[in-house]
């Protein structure tokens, strides 16, 4: 006979005997135990004081929760994903602490200091923008050699998740497509078909940009997050400008509300380097974190995380626990991309940044050459993933797949061993993916919005059809992804000169 769950009145966890407990008291409490883990984990990330203890508790709870489930349900498919997923999380957050651990203090260059302390990979970003070519090279190649220290951790944990996951039946890349309503076919073809397109584009641009900015041609260690910076470096933005009031007084035009959403930028020495946003409790309770790099990058990078928040924070409190906080990569990346390019339009940054106009050319032309390289750098990070479960790749396979893919899709020879310092490739089972078919669907979305509004980011009614494809969560028409038009984020780089 099969276990019924129980709820224990003493520790509000669930057993396996005796007492029925329905689907709805599971997934409270589940949220319930999701936002306290979330909160230790914000604070882990944005370099504030936590608890490991905690943490270890929460985690132990966590995996009783999710067996309870799968010895009870198999339905929702989304809830069971998220039960074997929890479970992998689990057994393998030790590993996750080991290796932020780590990137924070042992993945360092002690003869370079930034802010007085040796550059580890959580201030390389900051380090690199303002440091001398050759000063540069020489941290990217020490944390390239320090990269092995944590390479048995990373492979250790992705075996772990891989174990649990066919102890389910179940395959991660199989799960990716499901989640996007996708083949693995058509992804593939996707990626192939943006690869193709971007490579020649981008090789002639890098080398033109690389030539203006640095007087040389391009290098392995001139990586995205330097690029970023650097062809921005000579724009005279004011340094009013402030990237958290602009976007804020967007949202505020198109009737958002942005009362659940808090900012950390704080430049904290532990802090996560990449901006992320972290949904805490939807809709209640989302949360944006980023350290100022350098102005332009900062607008690009604030606005992006900015389309998560609002996302997150206007889907329906009404909707199954499973239907808000079952987002697929691919669609959480859809909305933060659609804001995110509001900056590409020249028109906008005359009128609402009120930059001058030729400054706003060079800002558009800056923000197409880093989408073509993003459009190239995914591609390659994600036939990587790709690969590493298709192919089952060893971890002498790893480096050396990585540098292929780099070379085949950017034009570049990079050190294998970049994708272990990489800040998602070691965490997640793919998500990089979910970048390019974000691009596509927010270009879609962008140019309908265009058509029927003109300056969408001023309209109170573009707002209220944008929010109407948030409410829904999981449930989004937006999130479908078996059929994208490539052509309206491929067509027209440069049209807003």
């Amino acid at each position: 006979m099969k276990p019924i769950a129980r709820l224990s009145k003493t520790t509000k966890e669930f057993s396996t005997k005796k007492q029925d407990v329905t689907l709805q008291q599971w997934c409270k409490r589940q949220e319930e135990l999701g936002v306290s883990a979330r909160k230790e984990y914000w604070n882990m990330q944005v370099g504030l004081p936590y608890s490991t203890k905690k943490i270890g508790l929460l985690e132990k709870k966590s995996l009783l929760h999710a067996n309870v489930f799968l010895k009870n349900w198999k339905k929702p498919e989304t809830l069971y994903w998220e039960a074997v997923g929890s479970i992998a999380g689990s057994k393998t957050y030790k590993l996750s602490l080991k290796l932020d651990d780590l990137r924070r203090t042992v993945v360092s260059s002690k003869k370079h200091s930034f802010n007085g302390k040796p550059v580890t990979w959580t201030t390389w970003r900051q380090y690199a923008v303002t440091a001398a070519d050759n000063e540069r090279k020489e941290v990217f190649d020490t944390l390239i050699t320090k990269s092995k220290i944590i390479a048995p951790i990373i492979h250790k944990r992705f075996d772990i998740i891989k174990k649990i996951y066919a102890r389910h039946k179940m395959e991660p890349l199989d799960v990716y497509c499901k989640e996007h309503h996708m083949s693995l076919a058509n992804l593939k073809a996707v990626i192939a078909e943006l690869q193709e397109y971007a490579k020649p584009l981008l090789t002639k641009q890098w080398r033109t940009m690389s030539n203006k900015f640095l007087s040389r041609n391009p290098t392995y260690y001139d990586d995205m997050y330097f690029m970023r910076n650097t062809v921005f470096s000579h724009l005279n933005i004011p340094k009013k400008i402030n990237p958290i009031s602009e976007i804020r007084r967007v949202l505020t035009k198109q009737n958002f509300s942005l009362q659940a959403i808090t900012v950390d930028a704080q430049n904290r020495p532990h802090k996560y380097p990449s901006p992320f946003c972290s949904f805490i409790k939807i809709p209640s309770d989302v949360r944006v974190s980023y350290k100022a790099e350098q102005i332009a990058n900062d607008l690009n990078s604030v606005f992006h995380e900015f389309g998560h928040a609002a996302h997150a924070t206007t889907i329906s409190e009404d909707l199954p626990y499973w239907t808000r906080y079952s987002l697929s990569e691919g669609l959480s990346e859809t909305f933060s991309t659609l804001y995110e390019n509001i900056l590409h339009d020249k028109r906008f940054l005359i009128e609402e940044v009120q930059l001058p106009e030729q400054t706003a050319e060079e800002f558009v032309h800056g923000l197409e050459f880093i989408k073509l390289y993003a459009i190239a750098f995914y591609c390659a990070n994600s036939l990587f993933k790709i690969d590493y479960f298709e192919k089952q790749l060893t971890p002498d396979q790893c480096d050396a797949n990585y540098a292929a893919h780099i070379k085949k899709c950017m034009g570049i020879t990079v050190p294998g061993e970049y994708w272990k310092l990489h800040h998602i490739l070691p965490e997640a089972l793919l998500y990089v993916p979910s970048y390019l078919l974000a691009m596509i669907r927010a270009a879609e979305l962008g140019q309908k919005l265009k058509n029927k509004y003109g300056s969408w980011w001023n309209s109170k009614e573009a707002g209220a059809e944008i929010r109407e494809l948030m409410r829904p969560g999981a449930d989004s028409c937006v999130g479908v992804f078996e059929k994208l038009n490539s052509e309206y984020l491929t067509c027209n780089f440069g049209s807003n000169k």
